[in-house]
């Protein structure tokens, strides 16, 4: 038996996915469980199969990577490239134009390069063509990754095409012309008039793969000589080493759906504001005077209050997700304590004398002027001011099946020229909550 029949690689390969898979799944991280997950059947199969078939499974994993949504981080770059190169096609056409950012402005209007614009569909849409006919059609790599490599570098030119006809047209009809409110399809035409070259020239590289598949080499000792892509093994020691690598690769699946049907832990309920702590009374009547709440998306209970002592004021705001899912998450995205435009600060604060425990302390604009806030997030019942931190305690939770999750805010509104007022009132009601923020 060759070295690379018993080779534990891909088992360990195996292991490391399939726990992966189960944290990614846990924390709600989409793109990296499908990551893991096209990763974790092509490991499968290398160990089944030995080593010789990575030459086969690489190909076909790398095309269902394609789908995985982890290409958003070309969009920048895509985006960049562009701006850059439709402005040059444009200035070529003698179009009279200015560049500024993301910007092309001429005489009749400008044009802004959105994320949209980036290209990155047609990208993909030419690497999946691009993919399969490599696949399907050619044998050496060289012309599978040249292949793939010229329809990507023909989808990417046909979008800045796209982008500095829209121009051109802007400029001609005086901005009038419906194709730029409607411009989709514009890119679509000119994607497929791209497929012809792209046959054409994949068709040659085709040719030139078969012949040097047919020539000898002193390798292959003559042609027509073919190497299997798998080891030759007995059926008996591929069942086990299949039965074997099946057992470590569905631990991470096997695991999950035991402690998700296992019923949730009986959380003890965490106080709500009282009616009257440390002095702080409950203000039912007190109108908030601001109208800016935490930009959180998804809560099962949202609850707010508002407190006095003496003349000063706080106003309490608790998001509570009781179970969460894909798009119904504490921590997201598109979660955040305010708006990007809306937030004048945002970091990390402590030194309010709650033994050591420290906030995120934010600074936000409002319509009705700026306001402090103190917050922090609570997962299976501990607290935490790092969202990175609170995503790791999603898996924690998940385990111990407590999967209740809160964001906990405390605010109060800035005087024109500074937050010292506000400030001393955010301290004041966490020291009398007995222990700070961790007691709220």
């Amino acid at each position: 038996m060759q070295a690379s029949e018993t080779s534990t690689a891909p088992l360990y390969a195996l292991a490391c996915l399939s726990f992966v898979w189960l944290v990614a799944v846990v924390a709600n991280l989409r793109a990296v469980h499908q990551l893991a997950l096209v990763l974790l059947l092509s490991a499968w199969w290398v160990r089944v199969l030995g080593r010789r078939a990575v030459h086969v499974v690489a190909p076909i994993a790398a095309t269902f990577l394609l789908a995985v949504p982890i290409w958003g981080a070309l969009v920048p770059i895509l985006r960049r490239m562009t701006v850059v190169a439709s402005g040059a096609l444009v200035g070529l056409l003698r179009v009279p134009a200015e560049i500024q950012g993301d910007f092309i402005s001429i005489e009749s209007g400008t044009f802004i390069v959105e994320n949209g614009c980036a290209g990155l569909n047609y990208l993909l849409g030419g690497l999946v063509i691009g993919a399969f006919y490599a696949n399907l059609v050619l044998t050496g790599w060289r012309a599978r990754v040249a292949v793939v490599a010229l329809i990507g570098a023909i989808s990417i030119v046909g979008n800045w095409i796209r982008v500095a006809s829209l121009v051109v047209i802007g400029h001609v009809t005086h901005m009038q012309s419906s194709v730029i409110g409607n411009h989709l399809w514009l890119g679509w035409v000119i994607f497929s008039v791209g497929l012809i070259p792209f046959f054409l020239i994949a068709r040659k590289l085709e040719q030139r793969d078969h012949a040097a598949q047919r020539a000898p080499t002193r390798s292959s000792g003559g042609e027509g000589e073919t190497i299997a892509f798998h080891e030759r093994v007995a059926w008996p020691e591929r069942a086990r080493r299949a039965a074997f690598a099946s057992l470590v690769a569905i631990t991470g699946p096997l695991l999950y759906s035991v402690f998700a049907a296992m019923p949730p832990a009986d959380l003890r309920t965490w106080p709500s504001v009282d009616d009257e702590i440390g002095g702080w009374m409950l203000a039912e009547t007190l109108p908030r005077p601001f109208t800016w709440l935490p930009r959180y998306e998804g809560a099962d209970e949202r609850y707010s209050a508002s407190l006095e002592r003496g003349d000063a004021h706080v106003y309490v705001d608790r998001l509570v997700y009781r179970g969460q899912s894909q798009g119904r998450e504490l921590i997201h995205n598109e979660n955040r304590i305010a708006g990007p435009d809306e937030v004048l600060r945002d970091g990390i604060t402590g030194g309010v004398r709650t033994n050591g425990r420290w906030v995120r302390q934010a600074i936000v604009r409002a319509p009705e002027g700026p306001i402090l806030v103190w917050y922090w997030f609570r997962v299976g019942g501990i607290d935490t001011f790092s969202p990175l931190r609170a995503k790791a305690l999603e898996v924690v939770a998940f385990f111990r099946r407590s999967a209740r999750a809160e964001l906990l805010a405390v605010s109060a509104p800035c005087d024109a020229d500074d937050c010292l007022r506000a400030l001393e009132a955010l301290s004041g009601f966490m020291i009398s909550r007995g222990g700070g923020p961790m007691q709220f």
